[in-house]
């Protein structure tokens, strides 16, 4: 189930990234949780932030369970701090 989670998460990134960027940027130093609109844009952070903070540490690896346990956590860190910068909770 969770590998199907993952292929699902990864095929709707691929397929709504590219309508995403032409119709917004977002600069990942100042995104804010308000920033996040839908769920196109927390599947989208959730990726990028993944991928940064893998190729700072040389981790080749895409961990399903380590993607959706960070998505619950921005979730619920946003749910209570909508002015909390996506950025500053990952460095």
């Amino acid at each position: 189930m969770k590998k199907l989670f993952a292929l699902c998460a990864l095929t709707m990134f691929c397929l709504s990234f590219p309508l995403a960027a032409q119709a917004e940027k977002f600069d990942m130093r100042k995104v804010t949780c308000a920033d996040i609109e839908n769920e196109t844009d927390l599947l989208m952070i959730i990726t990028w932030m993944d991928g940064y903070l893998s190729a700072k540490k040389g981790d080749m690896v895409v961990d399903s369970k380590t993607l959706e346990k960070n998505m619950e956590g921005l979730v619920d860190v946003c749910s209570e701090k909508p002015k909390q910068k996506i950025f500053d909770l990952y460095k």
